[in-house]
């Protein structure tokens, strides 16, 4: 896996950034028109992200460290599951909840909180070349959590949403945008490998355990479909950069999520 890295970036850096971002678009935009007056411009939004990280480096160490020497052992052993496998089989979801502000008629500003967790199991016994099972216990745990704010782009404007409209309605009132985040990531990472000859037991045992904690950007493209008067449907896919580690944490990810207006403005 990546070697870590020091020292860890703060977490005020992303706070400030993003308090920024909200604190000058949301004082220098202009009055929102009479088409998206019914509802506030604030919202929450929450959903689910799937990631497909590229973990090339760290699928090399895996085969080097672990399946060639098991081979060696177990000619019939099969590989060590790991993340590449669960990513390829769409397991890799990540919930996230946050807050956005639609600025004028065509920018939406927004700040996100979110994470996941998982693990791959491998256990498997092969007969070894001395006629003996060889019994492999391979366990790999990851966690991420990433917070930060993000900004999408309108061209065609917001969509208008109100509170009936048949599926045609929803549809032709869908919008697209462009959207960019800028994420504060930290990441965990453990291994536990157990194995040896049956029935003598496990004469290799080692775990490993690592964090990285880098900034990442995303940028990507997406669209926003009106459900009711305060729910919007919201599907985009974007790639991810990391500004480290990125031979292993760059990747695709895919989102979906739904955002719900705060109340209306107060009649008089």
């Amino acid at each position: 896996m990546p070697q870590k890295r020091h020292p860890r970036p703060s977490l005020l850096v992303i706070f400030a950034l993003s308090g920024l971002v909200l604190f000058s678009l949301a004082h220098s935009a202009q009055a929102a028109d009479d088409s998206t007056a019914e509802s506030s411009p604030w919202y929450f939004f929450h959903g689910n992200t799937n990631s497909h990280p590229r973990l090339k480096k760290a699928d090399r160490e895996v085969d080097r460290e672990l399946n060639s020497m098991f081979r060696l052992i177990a000619p019939g052993f099969d590989d060590v599951k790991t993340f590449s496998d669960q990513a390829d089989e769409f397991m890799i979801w990540a919930p996230f909840v946050g807050v956005g502000r639609k600025i004028g008629n065509h920018w939406d500003v927004f700040f996100q909180v979110g994470g996941s967790a998982g693990s791959v199991h491998t256990a498997s016994d092969d007969i070894s070349l001395l006629l003996l099972p060889w019994h492999a216990d391979v366990v790999i745990k990851r966690s991420n959590i990433f917070v930060g704010p993000g900004v999408a782009w309108f061209p065609f404007g917001f969509p208008q949403n109100k509170p009936k409209m048949t599926w045609g309605e929803r549809f032709n009132r869908t919008r697209p945008y462009l959207t960019a985040t800028l994420s504060w990531n930290r990441m965990t990472y453990k291994a536990d490998v157990k194995a040896g000859l049956k029935p003598f037991g496990n004469f290799i045992q080692n775990k490993r355990q690592d964090s990285w904690h880098p900034f990442s950007s995303n940028l990507g493209a997406g669209v926003d479909v009106p459900l009711t008067k305060n729910t919007t449907l919201s599907l985009n896919g974007q790639y991810g950069f990391m500004f480290d580690y990125g031979e292993d944490f760059n990747g695709a990810n895919f989102a979906i999520f739904f955002k719900h207006a705060f109340g209306g403005p107060k009649k008089e």
